[in-house]
């Protein structure tokens, strides 16, 4: 498969904290485009911190391609809007008025014309079942609400690769289910990182389990999840 058709690469990265800390540890893999991949292991694993180098929020040592392009300072704009993230606490990515402008933000930034932008809005909001709520407070949301609408500031941008971080923590099995039925309907290369083994298990065709910053399985998810000395080993069960 041809390094286009490769949605991330990542050649031996390391990364360390400034405690020094060790947060990842000679990390190589490939996710290719289309796939779905869920990053499961215990707290402190490492399974943040790779999220955050996927558009250079973070950098290690080693390389990293997004589509064949470099993480590195001359290509961060294109590479955040081909990687939209979600942060496990949606307060980190609400901060205006209204659902509108918090869906809007990303759009504008890019310079695209005020009826793009609505038309971005729109599709991304019903693509989260959000339809309506563009004058809506987000502060006044309820947590699954939040959630959906943090996810469409990401849509709204249209990324090829969706990096969610503990989508389903906080959220009751209604709103845990109505997600999981929202993340497994949009067409795009998908990279999860979650505790939550059943939302994983759903969503994802591939695991990668990290522990103590390295790559300890790689496999499919029916493989993975039927180990379960492995996943006891890693503090999974």
């Amino acid at each position: 498969m041809s390094q286009s058709e490769m949605a991330v690469e990542m050649k031996k990265v390391t990364f360390n904290y400034p405690d020094g800390q060790c947060g990842l540890k000679d990390i190589t893999l490939n996710i290719y485009c289309g796939e779905s991949v869920g990053l499961i292991g215990p707290n402190g694993a490492g399974k943040s911190t790779l999220l955050l180098h996927l558009n250079g929020i973070l950098r290690g040592t080693g390389e990293i391609y997004i589509r064949g392009l470099k993480v590195e300072d001359k290509n961060i704009r294109k590479i955040r809007k081909m990687v939209g993230m979600v942060f496990q606490d949606p307060e980190d990515q609400l901060f205006s008025l209204n659902v509108f402008d918090d869906v809007a933000f990303g759009p504008l930034n890019l310079g695209w014309s005020d009826e793009e932008v609505t038309r971005k809005v729109s599709s991304a909001l019903a693509r989260v079942g959000m339809s309506g709520y563009e004058k809506r407070s987000s502060h006044h949301l309820s947590i699954g609400e939040k959630k959906r609408v943090a996810i469409a500031t990401v849509l709204s941008m249209d990324p090829e690769i969706l990096v969610l971080d503990e989508p389903s923590s906080s959220l009751d099995p209604r709103g845990k289910s109505f997600l999981i039925s929202v993340i497994q309907e949009l067409p795009v290369t998908r990279i999860v990182a979650s505790h939550d083994l059943e939302l994983v298990k759903k969503i994802c065709n591939r695991i990668i389990i990290l522990d103590k910053g390295s790559v300890v399985a790689d496999s499919n998810a029916e493989e993975i999840m039927g180990d379960r000395s492995l996943l006891d080993a890693h503090g999974l069960l």
